[in-house]
């Protein structure tokens, strides 16, 4: 077998390994940093924030997430970026989509912060506590945390 043989074969043999499982995906933005925080504020009071720095793949002027709540209550949502604005569109199940306009439209290649902060109060305790988070666009790196006060009597 000659150079270009070995070299054919041994391609094949790391593409067929070594691919990942995933699908290629098509999006238009990566998550250059991710970070989720789930506090309990009291018995009755969590704030879950997500913050992320997002990078264009292609020009785009909103992005559009989800978010799980199991209580009976109504969220408060606040965005802490000046100029972009939050936007709940439709539920489908468990998910309430929202969208984030940037206010402007980013080209190739631009980055931008998000950050919000949803604040559920549940008086009733009807919720189901669970921090998690689903990972469907490319992600380079995730932060999650999970904050407790000890007043609460958690032990780990």
């Amino acid at each position: 077998m000659g150079a270009i043989g070995t070299a054919i074969l041994i391609t094949s043999y790391y593409k067929l390994r070594y691919h990942s499982p995933l699908p290629r995906q098509r999006a238009d933005f990566e998550h250059l940093d991710r970070s989720i925080l789930f506090e309990y504020i009291n018995t009755s009071h969590c704030r879950y924030r997500k913050t992320i720095k997002l990078r264009a793949s292609r020009p785009m002027s909103v992005y559009v997430d989800k978010y799980k709540w199991t209580g009976q209550t109504t969220s408060r949502v606040t965005n802490s970026i000046k100029g972009q604005t939050f936007t709940p569109t439709e539920r489908k199940s468990v998910w309430q989509f929202y969208e984030v306009h940037f206010g402007r439209t980013l080209n190739k290649g631009e980055t931008v912060d998000t950050d919000l902060t949803f604040d559920f109060e549940d008086p009733q305790h009807s919720f189901v506590p669970f921090i998690s988070t689903n990972i469907e666009e490319p992600t380079r790196q995730l932060k999650l945390a999970l904050r407790v006060p000890l007043a609460l009597g958690v032990r780990m």
